[in-house]
């Protein structure tokens, strides 16, 4: 029973290390770890392009309200498990 007791806590810290390393590898965004994927929140922030550091597992990216010109369409291809793009722009 001790085994697994230590089993878990060394998979909450793995959990908590990589929640940890994915909240500070995406500035100028915040990333967050979710079940499947990180959420990245872009929104906001004056951006006029995609930041390039995005993580691979991003899941959902929210965009709004910044100063996208382009869209480069090879960072959002290197996002394979995308679910949701939000870039709401209001004039």
């Amino acid at each position: 029973m001790k085994g697994l007791g230590l089993v878990l806590i060394l998979s909450s810290l793995a959990v908590y290390s990589s929640s940890s390393q994915n909240a500070t590898d995406c500035p100028p965004c915040t990333c967050t770890l979710d079940v499947g994927g990180t959420d990245v929140d872009c929104s906001g922030r004056g951006l006029t392009e995609l930041p390039t550091n995005l993580p691979n597992d991003t899941v959902y990216l929210a965009f709004k309200y910044n100063n996208l010109t382009t869209l480069n369409l090879d960072e959002l291809c290197k996002l394979r498990l995308l679910k949701f793009f939000s870039l709401l722009q209001i004039p």
